[in-house]
């Protein structure tokens, strides 16, 4: 069993209910496989995701996998990136999720001439694929700035809080 089907065996029987806590605005930052937990099923192995985000996660189709470093990440306005000014985020990722509305895309990134998805948002839950937690100033803005959109805050501008 791969690292998804896991984590899924390890998610509440009831799904509907965390999808449906999801969905009435509990805030929620899903990082890399948490991004990836957020769908509604993975070819990495069986088991179902929380499905919020409708899609599916695919391997990277690139001749290497897995994609382990650092890559720039085109943002959106999302406030998630209020003052995050060229994100160069580090990856170790070796699956990429594939969201069936554009529109839950927020982020991208390439890897090896592949653009994919680097991160998504339904309402109060974000996901990225890649770890802000060792992005560095950039990282720890986006982090910041999650914690003040979760307590129902804009982001500050300037320096990370």
């Amino acid at each position: 069993m791969g690292a998804f089907g896991a984590a899924a065996a390890a998610l509440p029987p009831d799904r509907d209910r965390v999808r449906r806590a999801l969905e009435d605005g509990l805030p929620c930052l899903g990082i890399c496989l948490g991004m990836q937990l957020l769908f509604d099923e993975s070819e990495e192995s069986e088991g179902a995701g929380i499905g919020l985000v409708p899609g599916r996660v695919r391997r990277l189709p690139t001749p290497v996998v897995p994609q382990m470093g650092w890559n720039d990440v085109d943002t959106s306005a999302d406030p998630l990136f209020r003052n995050v000014d060229g994100l160069v985020a580090y990856y170790a990722n070796s699956y990429v999720c594939e969201p069936c509305r554009p529109a839950d895309a927020i982020a991208w990134s390439q890897y090896q001439g592949i653009r994919f998805t680097a991160a998504v948002r339904r309402g109060r839950t974000w996901g990225a694929q890649f770890h802000p937690e060792k992005s560095s100033d950039a990282g720890r803005r986006l982090l910041s700035n999650w914690v003040a959109l979760a307590a129902g805050r804009e982001p500050q501008t300037g320096g990370a809080e």
